[in-house]
């Protein structure tokens, strides 16, 4: 079984998968097979959705590390998150470049 799913700009993915009928219905088969597909599909190439979120460890906070670390490009974090909540996109590209921005000291004088 195949199934093609057309990504855009004229590029699409194919997924082929064997079913042994002699173990199941075609029916069964063919339902289970496009269940398993649409599911590799999902984790390869839909974007994953982030909230905004103040805990430490959250994925919106791990990934705003990393990208402020430049241990990822933006255009990557671009391609594979979809910012949501308060602020959306807005909110990690402020909060991106607060991060990059020297801390200054304050330095006292006697």
């Amino acid at each position: 079984m195949q199934i093609v799913k057309n990504l855009g700009n004229y590029e699409s993915v194919r997924f082929e998968v064997e079913i042994d009928l002699e173990e199941q219905s075609a029916i069964n088969g063919f339902e289970r097979a496009r269940i398993e597909l649409d599911s590799a599909y999902n984790e390869l190439y839909v974007k994953k959705q982030i909230d905004y979120s103040d805990e430490d460890n959250s994925l919106y906070q791990r990934v705003l590390r990393s990208a402020s670390e430049k241990k990822v490009k933006i255009e990557e974090v671009l391609k594979y998150y979809h910012f949501t909540g308060v602020g959306g996109l807005n909110s990690f590209v402020k909060d991106l470049n607060r991060l990059k921005k020297p801390q200054s000291s304050d330095k006292s004088t006697n």
